[in-house]
């Protein structure tokens, strides 16, 4: 049989339902939060931001995307501008390295000193903050590991480059793009087979514009 409610004891503890209001409740969770957080530096308290209304801006994960935005100036992120291919040690998909103007023989040898020395991975740079090539060469900090390969890569003209799976970097087993798609699109980057086995499509862009009307004088 059920026990009635004052007769359910667990040892010497007898426990008892306790009925709150809404009100109620909302004054002691803001009691105990403001008992956690009032004395750091950190947080404002709960009863002063309770039914505030917050935009993108206070989200904690936009904050951190802006604090860790491009430091690399928009005029170096272009083709003419990479110097050379970097490799993440995490997922191995390459990355481009950017300056503003060729390096010279010293700074080259530091910066092949720089890579025997430290590991790269997506989205860190590749030195430290105190290393003065910090300032002289560049890569992307808005990526990571899923990631895609940058666009400027397969049009970049720099000695090393190869055809690379657009999704994950391999350079193994590419696909060659079906005729369809070449009709319709200028720019068809590379996909790979396991790539393709997973589910994901060639990336495309520049769709081809077509011309009915000169495409029905051709056909007389």
């Amino acid at each position: 049989n059920l026990l009635a409610v004052n007769e359910r004891r667990h040892e010497t503890i007898l426990y008892m339902p306790l009925a709150l209001s809404i009100r109620d409740l909302r004054e002691t969770i803001v009691e105990r939060l403001e008992a956690v957080y009032d004395n750091t530096d950190h947080y404002a308290s709960f009863q002063h931001v309770y039914g505030t209304k917050t935009t993108e801006e206070h989200r904690p994960t936009y904050i951190q995307l802006q604090a860790k935005s491009e430091s690399i100036p928009k005029y170096i992120l272009v083709t003419e501008k990479i110097r050379d291919y970097i490799s993440c040690e995490n997922c191995r998909k390459r990355r481009c390295v950017y300056s503003n103007k060729s390096l010279t023989d010293d700074e080259q040898n530091d910066y092949q000193q720089a890579l025997e020395s430290y590991s790269y991975s997506c989205g860190a740079p590749i030195f430290p903050d105190d290393h003065y090539l910090k300032e002289v060469i560049f890569v992307r900090l808005q990526i990571n590991c899923d990631s895609p390969i940058e666009i400027l890569y397969y049009s970049s003209r720099k000695a090393g480059n190869y055809p690379i799976c657009y999704h994950c970097g391999n350079s193994d087993n590419l696909i060659t793009p079906p005729q369809s798609l070449k009709e319709r699109f200028k720019q068809i980057y590379p996909l790979c087979e396991i790539c393709q086995e997973s589910g994901r499509n060639f990336y495309t862009k520049g769709a081809v514009k077509t011309n009915n009307k000169s495409t029905k004088h051709s056909k007389k």
